[in-house]
């Protein structure tokens, strides 16, 4: 399931961030708001772009309906890991309360682009 995989892609990086807060500011620093010419821009693209893969990746494999813009989806569940990524560096929560936040978030994000449940058969009362 894709909000599950990304849930687990995402909550693996924010326990590492709680582990070592101070680092933590560091690494996202450079990540979120790298100067011109940065080492951190291609890994932070390439990042972004295996995080669209995998969405690609659940379209292919009918978890997702009707045409989507992989990249796009991508930026959006990354921006709700960043608040995830806030809450932990900030000391507002722990990972694993960030990570239930963030888990919720994706999955209402990607609600709307779930294919139809099949009709399940009513069962007759005898």
């Amino acid at each position: 399931d894709v909000v599950k995989r990304l849930g687990h892609l995402f909550g693996c990086l924010l326990d590492y961030y709680q582990r070592d807060v101070a680092l933590a500011r560091v690494l996202i620093a450079e990540a979120l708001l790298p100067r011109a010419g940065a080492r951190s821009l291609p890994l932070t693209m390439d990042f972004l772009e295996r995080v669209a893969a995998l969405i690609a990746a659940a379209h292919a494999d009918g978890q997702l309906a009707g045409e989507i813009l992989p990249f796009e989806l991508a930026m959006h569940a990354f921006l709700l890991y960043v608040g995830g990524v806030l809450t932990v560096v900030n000391q507002m929560g722990s990972s694993a309360e960030a990570r239930r936040a963030l888990e919720r978030a994706l999955e209402i994000h990607f609600r709307g682009l779930r294919p139809p449940r099949a009709a399940r058969p009513r069962r007759r009362k005898p």
